[in-house]
């Protein structure tokens, strides 16, 4: 799977807008320098990419839970 695919899936458990997800995995991947890595596969990054990938797909999921708990008021 695509780094961009990697950080997509998590998205894509929560039944977001597509549109959204992939703005999100844009701006994520801009958070943690990985622009143009998108199409790489894992087996083609770097240990510190590997691990940069694993921290967007992190902060993805994490972004959208706070956000849909401030939706529902539980926090």
């Amino acid at each position: 799977m695509s780094v961009f695919k990697n950080i997509f899936f998590g998205l894509e458990m929560r039944k977001l807008p597509n549109r959204m997800m992939e703005e999100r995995v844009r701006e994520i991947l801009r958070l943690v320098h990985m622009e143009g890595f998108e199409k790489r596969m894992p087996s083609q990054l770097s240990g510190g990419q590997a691990e940069r990938v694993e921290i967007a797909c992190a902060l993805a999921i994490d972004h959208i839970a706070s956000n849909q708990e401030r939706l529902h008021g539980s926090q």
